[in-house]
């Protein structure tokens, strides 16, 4: 009878490691998703933030070219003030953009670190239930001979 508590007991804590690991992988392939997900979110902005750059200089050469069309050609006045705010709108775009991108990778670098500890604490949790399975089912039963009278007093089982 011993033999099949043994046996039971065996492929309780082989279950368990192979839930623990299933958790932690699970956890990892989650985590390694968001870090990709957040790199990728900061590539995208740089190239739009280049796309953005081609689009306001495409807008500034429109600008000059009616205005150079309608026989303004003025170095100082509202032709180069327009560009300059056209440039300016640009750039505070970019910077919106950037911005954005880089609070959305911190928060999946964020929920990263989180899938990893909520990885663990899975695996903890099947460690406890095995240990609690193990506990009930009488395994570690005869394994100590610790009585109430001994626990804590110093005495160890079996000293006099």
């Amino acid at each position: 009878m011993c033999g099949v508590a043994a046996a039971t007991l065996a492929l309780m804590a082989v279950s368990t490691a192979m839930s623990v690991q299933s958790s932690r992988n699970a956890a990892k392939a989650q985590s390694n998703q968001l870090k990709s997900e957040a790199a990728i979110g900061r590539t995208n902005a740089v190239l739009k933030k280049h796309e953005n750059d081609k689009q306001t200089d495409r807008i500034i050469g429109r600008q000059l070219s009616a205005a150079g069309a309608a026989g303004v050609t003025s170095s100082f006045g509202s032709v180069p003030q327009l560009a300059a705010q056209t440039a300016a709108d640009g750039e505070a775009q970019n910077f919106v953009n950037t911005l954005n991108a880089e609070l959305s990778a911190d928060a999946k670098n964020a929920s990263a670190k989180n899938a990893i500890s909520a990885g663990n604490a899975k695996a903890a949790q099947s460690v406890l239930g095995f240990a609690i399975k193990a506990a009930g089912s009488g395994a570690f039963s005869g394994s100590t001979t610790t009585t109430d009278s001994s626990f804590g007093s110093g005495n160890h089982p079996g000293e006099q």
